[in-house]
């Protein structure tokens, strides 16, 4: 969305990252036999949430604000239509209202992310949201014990090595520009 929308520029370099990139989700599909539909609609959803607020150009914490004061209600109502409608263990009760709560923890991680879109180019954004996965991917090894395939371990190395490249272009440009 950077490249093609915001007009970035993109070196050789994060070209063939994007290039790699491609190549390790086309991997993933490839052993899923399918669309990973939710894998794809968050970083997507991500995506477009950093060029709207790249595009509208409103200070963090006042967005942060609004948004939050425009989704909060909803989210309330939906506690409320749990707690009536369904045996759910998310209504008005104690597990209900952690999770509504809950939704202020994410303030810090979007307050980064917001005051990002300012400073850095969306690409490279793009580029960091890899962290996520990757710690999710740790995590699950090494602390539940999940196994991992080895068409997932093909795809991170991919997807690291994308990350590499495109930092030690990165590095390079900014010293040649010292």
């Amino acid at each position: 969305l950077g490249a093609i929308i915001l007009k970035e520029e993109l070196s050789w370099a994060l070209k063939l990252s994007i290039f790699i990139v491609f190549i390790a989700i086309g991997i993933q599909i490839y052993a899923l036999g399918k669309l990973p539909f939710i894998s794809i609609m968050l970083p997507l959803s991500f995506a477009l949430y950093g060029l709207l607020r790249k595009r509208l150009g409103v200070r963090t914490f006042e967005g942060l604000f609004i948004e939050t004061m425009i989704l909060s209600p909803f989210a309330l109502i939906y506690l409320i239509y749990l707690s009536l409608v369904s045996n759910s263990e998310f209504g008005l009760n104690f597990n209900g209202i952690m999770l509504f709560l809950s939704g202020f923890i994410t303030i810090l991680p979007l307050l980064t992310f917001n005051a990002s879109t300012k400073y850095l180019k969306l690409s490279t954004i793009g580029f960091l949201q890899y962290i996520s996965p990757t710690l999710s991917m740790l995590i699950a090894v090494f602390v539940y014990n999940e196994t991992l395939d080895l068409y997932k371990i093909t795809s991170f190395v991919l997807i690291w090595i994308s990350l590499a490249i495109a930092a030690i272009s990165n590095l390079r440009r900014k010293n040649v520009t010292k």
